[in-house]
This record gives C-alpha cells, structure tokens and sequence, in this order.
C-alpha cells in the first residue's frame, strides 16, 4: 500500500476551496471504505459543515478526540519528531487556538498526562468495540 498526500495549494480559512473536497472525500469514504479517519488541525469555526457532514453520515459511530495539550508541551513534542524540521514553534504559535473543542462532536480529551501508547490503545479498543 502507498499512502500519498494530495495539495491543491488551498489556503486554509473562512471558506477555503478544500472545504468542498473534503466533504465529498468524506462521502466517498462512506460509501467505499470501511474506516474514514479525518485527522489534522481544523479550527471548529471554519470546518463546522465538514463536521456536521461527517455527523449526518455516520451519526454515533464517530470517534472524535482531541488533543488539550499546553502550547511548550505541544512544541517539545513536535521537535522529537522526524518532521520536525517542516514547520517550527513561529508557525504553530499562528496556527495555535485554545481549547478549540468542536461544537457538532462528542470529543474525548487528551491530556499531556496521557502517553503515546495510552492513546494508541485508548482509540483502539473504542474502534475495536464498534465491531
């Protein structure tokens, strides 16, 4: 399997362009595959419909969580990874909201309390016990 990443160049925001692409991918994935994950850094305010289109498809069968993790915390993270050199503390200072909860999922919070491997499984055994 290939995994690849796809860039149209859309600038992230009030009504970006990816807004629609996404939501038809997320429709796509409803209708073809058995596992759709949405994974990345979206502001409730400007990914709402996208949301509220996931909700209306797969209603309760949604995992959603969130990372509620301080700002230095989330930044001695980012530089242990092997991608840490892609992006630094300035641009994740622009990108940084607090507690940006989403306002259409049920989210389960993940705190700085909680290791990598604690949250591997934590999502594991809720998708594990879907079937």
């Amino acid at each position: 399997m290939r995994l690849g990443k796809i860039s149209c160049g859309f600038k992230d925001g009030v009504d970006t362009k990816a807004l629609p692409l996404m939501i038809e991918l997320m429709k796509y994935g409803y209708e073809y595959c058995d596992v759709v994950i949405l994974e990345g850094i979206m502001y409730d305010e400007w990914y709402s419909p996208l949301f509220k289109t996931a909700n209306e498809l797969y209603g309760m069968d949604i995992y959603a969580y969130y990372f509620d993790i301080p700002f230095e915390e989330t930044v001695r993270r980012h530089n242990t990874r092997d991608k840490k050199q892609e992006f630094g503390e300035e641009d994740m200072r622009r990108w940084w909201r607090e507690k940006d909860f989403s306002s259409v999922f049920n989210e389960k919070i993940i705190t700085s309390d909680i290791d990598a491997d604690s949250i591997v499984e934590m999502i594991y055994i809720d998708s594990a016990n879907e079937g």
